[in-house]
């Protein structure tokens, strides 16, 4: 394939590919809303559909009940109808694109590519014909000039190649958007059982734990009100012990401030009273 055919056809054949890619994606389509109709359910678009809400007293709806059948029936009829015509328009779609896609519909316009690019490239591929002079020397005959026999074969062989080629584009493009779409569809799948067993089991298991963190916190606390646990009364550790804890270092430290140093030991010098520290110097010690 020489570079001016793939310019040519470049355009054409990603639209080609294209087609092939969405035709693997509106079949997905068809054979969900298929699925759907034969369940009696909707899809998306039409799930968001509710209902009319119709305000009646409860006395008078009570009166009325089978004309209200009737109007919700007729809101599922809209929608049973709006799936079938919804389904209706998506199987026109894929049959348009299928017959898009067939190559007696694509080929005439790859051929008639190739042959504008033959005819506007012919002009600089002809090449001269060759004589000999007397002295044995190739000359140009003269006015004799003739199309390139190798741009001839390519341009025969790329078309005689060229149904097989694009046929190859559809298989490969849509095997690849197949399995693509596979694998989307498992994940969906695999997300939705996740989800389902997180709301049926998780919860159980959270209630489980939480049950049993109170009961060993609940447990604890009786241990610690009595037998074992119990604190002696007075102790440090109960609020009461705490509070006469530090009233007693409060009291020694306040006896503290003039009797005897304590990290000196029993026998360290004692310190000198408000009254030593007051008397002047060379005077008699003043009196309170």
């Amino acid at each position: 394939e020489s570079v001016e055919y793939r310019t040519a056809l470049r355009k054409d054949v990603l639209r080609l590919a294209e087609n092939a890619r969405k035709s693997v994606d509106l079949r997905a389509q068809v054979r969900k809303l298929r699925a759907h109709q034969e369940a009696g359910t909707f899809p998306s678009w039409l799930q968001g559909n509710k209902k009319p809400a119709l305000q009646l007293s409860a006395e008078f709806a009570a009166l009325h009940a089978a004309e209200l059948d009737v109007f919700d029936e007729e809101h599922r009829g809209f929608k049973v109808r709006a799936l079938k015509q919804g389904l209706e328009l998506k199987e026109a779609e894929l049959n348009a694109l299928s017959a898009a896609l067939s190559p007696s519909a694509y080929m005439p316009r790859f051929i008639e590519r190739c042959n504008t690019v033959r005819t506007e490239m012919s002009v600089m591929a002809h090449v001269p014909r060759w004589e000999k002079d007397d002295a044995g020397l190739l000359r140009v005959k003269e006015g004799d000039w003739a199309l390139s026999q190798a741009f001839v074969v390519a341009y025969e062989s790329l078309l005689q190649d060229l149904p097989d080629l694009l046929a190859r584009v559809c298989i490969i493009c849509t095997a690849r958007e197949g399995s693509s779409a596979s694998a989307l569809e498992r994940k969906k799948e695999l997300k939705k059982a996740a989800e389902a067993k997180m709301q049926t089991d998780e919860p159980k298991s959270v209630a489980a734990i939480v049950k049993n963190e109170v009961k060993r916190l609940l447990g604890a606390q009786q241990g610690r009100g009595k037998g074992k646990g119990k604190q002696p009364k007075g102790s440090p550790r109960t609020p009461k012990g705490k509070k006469r804890a530090a009233k007693n270092a409060a009291i020694a430290n306040a006896k503290g401030k003039g009797g005897p140093n304590k990290k000196n030991g029993p026998n360290a010098t004692p310190k000198k009273s408000s009254a030593q520290k007051s008397k002047p110097s060379g005077g008699k010690p003043r009196r309170k």
